[in-house]
């Protein structure tokens, strides 16, 4: 199986320009993030080895789901 088969698109950014132009922290669990349809960042950190940090991208991304890929704005 490779990336393509997951039906999404993705970036590598091999040259790390994308790290040198946005203001990514070093420390690694920062470089995971959920971007919404707009692609705005609404979630940051892994979800790997975290079970908390897990059901967050899930109920996140269920929230996504239920409004069209966005997030309501927060009463």
């Amino acid at each position: 199986m490779t990336l393509t088969d997951f039906g999404f698109g993705y970036i590598l950014d091999s040259t790390g320009q994308f790290m040198a132009d946005n203001r990514i922290p070093t420390d690694r669990r920062f470089h995971t993030f959920l971007l919404d349809k707009e692609n705005r960042v609404v979630l940051v950190g892994s979800p790997i080895g975290n079970p908390k940090m897990w059901d967050l991208y899930k109920s996140t991304i269920a929230r996504l789901a239920a409004h069209g890929g966005t997030l309501p704005d927060e009463q």
